[in-house]
């Protein structure tokens, strides 16, 4: 007959573990595990934890960049280190859209003040697509007809 293993220093509280997952599901990266028992025990919260403030400063960083462009403020990148995988790759695809869309903002931008004061001198030549292709486009359409007609 086989004898049951001694698990009593495994044991783990589900109540706290529960509490800390819906916490983690609803949002609230400030929720920790209490970090006592066994070795092992020790190491799963103290993992989880480092999980969660994981997430909470990639949150926070994601929104700090976002609200910087929302409110006209270019140039920001997400300032994070990450173990390679899933939520670097996240981190690396804002950073490029941030970096990407400063880019076209600011050549743009030149082109519009230089083409406002009579000066229609300088062409976009940043790469764009879609509705900002559309943009440079018509910009680069009205520095030519400026450039015709001066």
């Amino acid at each position: 007959m086989p004898q049951e293993q001694d698990t009593s220093s495994e044991k783990i509280d589900f109540e706290q573990l529960f509490s800390f997952v819906m916490s983690l599901c609803d949002g609230d990266f400030s929720a920790r595990l209490t970090v006592e028992g066994s070795p092992r025990a020790v190491d799963v919260a103290r993992n989880l934890n480092r999980f969660a403030e994981q997430m909470a400063a990639l949150t926070s960083e994601v929104k700090r960049v976002c609200d910087e462009v929302a409110g006209g403020l270019l140039g920001g990148q997400v300032e994070i280190s990450l173990p390679p995988g899933p939520w670097r790759e996240c981190v690396e695809s804002v950073n490029l859209m941030a970096y990407s869309l400063t880019n076209q903002i600011r050549d743009l931008n030149n082109s519009a003040k230089l083409l406002a004061e009579g000066k229609p001198t300088r062409m976009i030549t940043v790469p764009c697509d879609r509705e900002t292709l559309e943009l440079k486009t018509a910009l680069n359409a009205a520095i030519v007809r400026t450039k015709m007609h001066a």
